[in-house]
């Protein structure tokens, strides 16, 4: 192979990888409970609290199996929500074969039905209401023992799961600091438009490395 075909392969090679980055960080469909972290403390025992079970970025949903499970000395689900979400993708095209509570656990099976269209783009898919329990001081997670996604012909769909967290504390926290309140910073989505750019430019820069050599050779 001549030494232009190389570094022909090379410079595509590395513009292909560099304009794949942002695609990774922007398109990967994801499930997770939001939000992700829930305190509480002695005060709080016999309130209720919410999380959302939410889908981000997904393609052609047409169907999906959860089943979520918990600690249950230390919550206790007493509501589901989600028939307005399942109307809200597919209509009134739509059966939840399995919607059960359990000691522990929820599960839910959801399919669409013709002629619904399946599904794209980002959707809470059930909210969970619990109730906190007196408990000793600990922690447990909301977790994703099963998570199944498929698509109108009936494949599954690739996906990544985020477990959420509950904690019951000992006492609050102290208070922010002078100046104003911390927030939190979902450093991902910052940095995603700064690795797009620079992803861009190395792609460019090296293009433009590879057409100057062209040039020189000739």
């Amino acid at each position: 192979m001549s030494k232009t075909s190389c570094i022909t392969i090379t410079v595509f090679s590395i513009t292909f990888m560099l304009l794949l980055v942002p695609l990774a960080f922007c398109n990967s469909t994801n499930l997770y409970i939001d939000p992700s972290l829930v305190e509480k403390y002695p005060s709080d025992v016999c309130t209720t609290f919410d999380v959302d079970v939410k889908l981000g970025s997904v393609t052609d949903l047409y169907g999906f199996d959860l089943n979520i499970t918990w600690d249950s000395s230390m919550l206790t689900l007493v509501t589901v929500m989600y028939t307005s979400q399942m109307n809200d993708m597919w209509g009134s095209d739509w059966t939840a074969s399995v919607d059960q509570i359990g000691t522990g656990y929820y599960k839910l099976v959801v399919t669409a039905l013709s002629p619904a269209l399946g599904y794209g783009g980002s959707h809470i898919l059930v909210t969970l209401r619990f109730h906190v329990d007196s408990c000793p001081v600990g922690q447990t997670a909301i977790h994703f023992t099963t998570h199944k996604l498929s698509d109108s012909t009936a494949n599954p769909i690739s996906h990544s799961a985020t477990d959420g967290t509950y904690k019951m504390l000992s006492s609050p926290p102290a208070g922010p600091p002078v100046g104003g309140e911390w927030a939190p910073i979902d450093k991902l989505a910052l940095l995603a438009p700064w690795i797009a750019m620079a992803s861009m430019a190395l792609a460019a820069l090296g293009v433009g490395v590879f057409l100057k050599y062209r040039k020189g050779k000739r």
